[in-house]
C-alpha cells in the first residue's frame, strides 16, 4: 500500500514471492515450535486460546510429521531466497529485514535461546509481525525505506502489545500460580494496566503527530475512527483496577477490533489515495 501511495507500480510475481517466503517462515517456525514442544504465548491452529501451550505433550508419530513439515517449508523459504538472491533483488537493507525476520521466528522456538519466556518474548513478537513485514514487502517492491513505515507501523505496535497485554488477563491467575513469565505477570495486573492505557494514548498520539512528518490531514482523521474502540478499551481497564466485573470475550473482541481496524484503515488510505 505504501509502494502504491508512493506512485510505484507493484509487480505481482515480487509479491507473490515474498508472500511465499514469509507465509513459508511463519508456518515453518509455528511446526518446529510443535516438534521441540515450545511454548508460545501467540499459538496457531490447533492451541487453545489466548497463546496457551497445550497440556498434553505431543505423540512422537505427530512430532515426527510437524518436523518433517518444518523441513519442507523452511526449505521453501531456502529457495526463494535463492531466488531473489539470484534475480539481483536483494540489496543490503532487504538482506537485514530478511535476517532479522528469519531470526524473530525462528529464535522464539528454539528452546536454547529462551526467549519464549524471556522478558522480550512480545516486543520480539510485535517487532516480527507488525513491522518488520511491511518493511519486507516494501523493500521487495521499491528497494528503499520510507518515513511513512514507520508512521503506519509505530502505532501499530503500541496497538498490538496492547492487544497482548489483554489477551493475557483471562490466564493471569493460572500463569502466576505455575510461576510463568508472561509480559503480564512481569509487570503485575496494575502496572500493566497502566502500561496499556498508555501505549493505546502514544499511538493515537503518534498518528496526530505524523502530520509534522507530510502526512496529509485528510488521511489522519479518518484513522481516529477507531478512537471509540479505544476509549473503551481504556475505560474498560479502568474499570478493572478498580475492582468492576469484567466480560474478557467482548474486550478481548475490542482489543482485536481496535488493532485490526487501524491496520485496515492505514492500509485503506495508501491504496485509495
Amino acid at each position: 500500500g505504501i509502494a502504491h501511495y508512493l506512485g510505484q507500480r507493484i509487480d505481482p510475481k515480487l509479491y507473490l514471492i515474498g508472500q511465499a517466503w514469509l507465509t513459508a517462515l511463519q508456518l515453518g517456525s509455528y511446526y518446529l515450535g510443535e516438534h521441540l514442544e515450545t511454548p508460545a504465548e501467540l499459538g496457531l491452529l490447533n492451541r487453545p486460546p489466548y497463546g496457551q501451550p497445550r497440556t498434553q505433550p505431543l505423540a512422537k508419530e505427530d512430532k515426527e510429521k510437524a518436523l518433517f513439515t518444518s523441513a519442507i517449508l523452511l526449505a521453501l523459504v531456502a529457495a526463494l531466497t535463492a531466488l531473489l538472491i539470484f534475480s539481483g533483488y536483494i540489496n543490503i537493507p532487504l538482506a537485514l529485514i530478511m535476517s532479522l525476520l528469519f531470526l524473530g521466528f525462528i529464535a522464539p522456538v528454539i528452546p536454547a535461546a529462551r526467549i519464549s519466556n524471556s522478558a522480550y518474548s512480545e516486543l520480539i513478537t510485535t517487532i516480527s509481525l507488525v513491522i518488520l513485514p511491511p518493511a519486507f514487502g516494501l523493500l521487495l517492491q521499491t528497494g528503499e525505506l520510507h518515513r511513512l513505515l514507520a508512521i503506519s507501523t509505530f502505532p501499530l505496535s503500541a496497538l498490538h502489545l496492547a492487544m497482548l497485554i489483554i489477551f493475557q488477563f483471562p490466564s493471569y491467575a493460572a500463569d502466576t500460580v505455575k510461576h510463568k513469565n508472561t509480559l503480564l505477570t512481569r509487570l503485575d495486573w496494575q502496572k500493566a494496566i497502566q502500561i496499556h492505557n498508555l501505549l493505546i494514548i502514544t499511538a493515537f498520539l503518534l498518528i496526530g503527530t505524523s502530520v509534522f512528518f507530510d502526512f496529509p490531514p485528510s488521511m489522519i482523521l479518518p484513522i481516529f475512527l477507531v478512537l471509540p474502540f479505544a476509549a473503551f478499551q481504556i475505560w474498560h481497564m479502568l474499570r478493572i483496577s478498580q475492582g468492576a466485573p469484567t466480560h474478557w470475550k467482548a474486550l478481548t473482541l475490542n482489543a482485536l477490533i481496535t488493532f485490526a481496524f487501524t491496520a485496515y484503515l492505514f492500509t485503506y488510505i495508501f491504496w485509495t489515495r
